[in-house]
């Protein structure tokens, strides 16, 4: 995915993320619930957080590919955050997830 191709992505509430921010994945989860819990945690925190919804309409039952299940992490929900709050973010996300957490990978 490219940095221009930002519109499938929730859109967060702040007027003080810059249009041209470029996001990041910083992990998965396997639920909705979960999903919702870590990114108003991100929010209370004041960092930047989207969520992209891997599953199909009606969750990972209803998904229409059967690809989706392989490509990237093995969470249905990915956790996005600008660049800048990467460390952070998925700190925060781990401590609020638990088990449920997969991190993206090491963070700079």
């Amino acid at each position: 995915m490219t940095d221009s191709e930002n519109s499938w992505v929730e859109s967060d509430s702040s007027d003080d993320i810059p249009k041209d921010a470029t996001w990041v994945v910083i992990g998965f989860v396997s639920d909705r619930v979960t999903a919702d819990f870590v990114i108003e945690s991100l929010r209370s925190y004041e960092i930047p957080a989207v969520l992209n919804s891997k599953s199909g309409f009606f969750g990972t039952i209803g998904m229409t590919s059967l690809e989706m299940p392989f490509s990237g992490g093995s969470g249905a929900y990915e956790i996005l955050t600008v660049t800048e709050k990467v460390e952070e973010a998925s700190d925060i996300a781990g401590m609020v997830a638990g088990d449920k957490w997969e991190s993206a990978g090491s963070v700079e």
